[in-house]
């Protein structure tokens, strides 16, 4: 069952509290995960906050908390450096925030928090759908505050670099141009192959984006890896792909087909 981001977050600042770490105007950020040592942790930041109808005044981050995923026990805190007097950062809500309806603000951030142990999985290794990591993206873009965005990067750097990539638009249009320009697919044959991609398995279509955009090529089906296909096998990368993700749909029929194309290349 995945953990109730929302609910862990309140439990935090509750833990917070009771140590003395924050007041009742301390707010705490949306989390930022990381993987380290083969645990999943959430980063999170504390700042003061003062409510100001109709805005709320966002003062600098003065603390960072690492915790614990699974469980939300607090494993880590870090001081930050903040001016003295304390550094106003920004006003919430933003302007495209307040464009929008209670009933819709409310919708939208169930929905970012509902999405996010998904997107979780996805950035530690497991298995998301692009598409649902676009649409992440988005809500995260409008929801989140503008104004902590240098503090939110600088927690963890690479999950913001791994949204970036993923939530670029995975489409067959999309991938058109490099197919034919670069990879000298046809026009037809770029098509076949885009369209194939779209409908592979979530964790293919993942491992497959994090290729296109950084030429990193892990993921493993029944003991293959795309090097091992295209180094042993002579496939290109994108027919590692394509064959990984028949090695997950029909194993058998798949890993006979493959020894036996090693069989005929000796």
């Amino acid at each position: 069952m995945a953990t109730d981001i929302r609910a862990q977050q309140r439990q935090v600042l509750m833990a917070c509290r009771e140590r003395h770490w924050a007041a009742l105007e301390t707010g705490i950020s949306r989390p930022v995960p990381e993987a380290r040592d083969g645990q999943i942790n959430l980063w999170y930041l504390l700042y003061r906050s003062l409510v100001c109808p109709p805005k709320q005044i966002l003062y600098e981050p003065y603390a960072r908390l690492r915790v614990a995923y699974e469980t939300g026990e607090i494993v880590e805190r870090n001081d930050l450096p903040v001016s003295d007097p304390p550094r106003v950062a920004g006003y919430y809500p933003h302007a495209e925030v307040e464009a929008l309806s209670r009933e819709m603000y409310d919708a939208l951030w169930h929905e970012y928090y509902t999405r996010y142990p998904a997107i979780i999985v996805g950035f530690t290794g497991g298995d998301v759908a692009p598409s649902d990591v676009e649409r992440f993206q988005a809500l995260r873009n409008l929801l989140e505050s503008p104004h902590l965005k240098s503090w939110y990067e600088a927690l963890n750097p690479a999950f913001f670099e791994w949204l970036g990539w993923m939530s670029q638009p995975f489409t067959p249009a999309a991938m058109l141009p490099r197919l034919q320009n670069e990879l000298g697919y046809s026009a037809d044959g770029a098509s076949a192959v885009s369209n194939r991609i779209i409908q592979a398995r979530k964790g293919v279509q993942a491992a497959f984006w994090r290729w296109w955009w950084t030429g990193e090529m892990a993921l493993t089906v029944e003991g293959y890896t795309p090097d091992r296909l295209v180094w042993d096998h002579g496939l290109t990368p994108i027919a590692a792909f394509l064959t990984l993700d028949w090695l997950l749909r029909d194993p058998d029929a798949a890993k006979i087909s493959l020894a036996s194309a090693a069989v005929e290349a000796q």
